[in-house]
């Protein structure tokens, strides 16, 4: 995804990166494979870390949880 800086960042971090290029709201599953995909977890990474990460996405400030399993970036959220 080019991301040359990722690797000192946390999963949320590069979850937000992942979002602002997608410029719309994401399924929680292709999110996670994106980010996945560019801190290059292994299979058994991905299944272990998922939890971890769900739960962070929940208390980070920057991420609102929309309809559907669906996140979105809270500074693009009218209210």
């Amino acid at each position: 995804m080019g991301f040359v800086d990722m690797p000192n960042k946390s999963l949320q971090d590069v979850a937000e990166k992942v979002m602002r290029k997608k410029k719309k709201p994401i399924d929680f599953r292709k999110l996670w494979e994106d980010v996945c995909k560019v801190v290059s977890f292994t299979e058994s990474e991905k299944k272990s870390k998922m939890a971890k990460f769900y739960n962070s996405m929940t208390l980070d400030s920057r991420f609102i949880q929309l309809e559907k399993n669906t996140w979105g970036l809270k500074s693009r959220q009218s209210y």
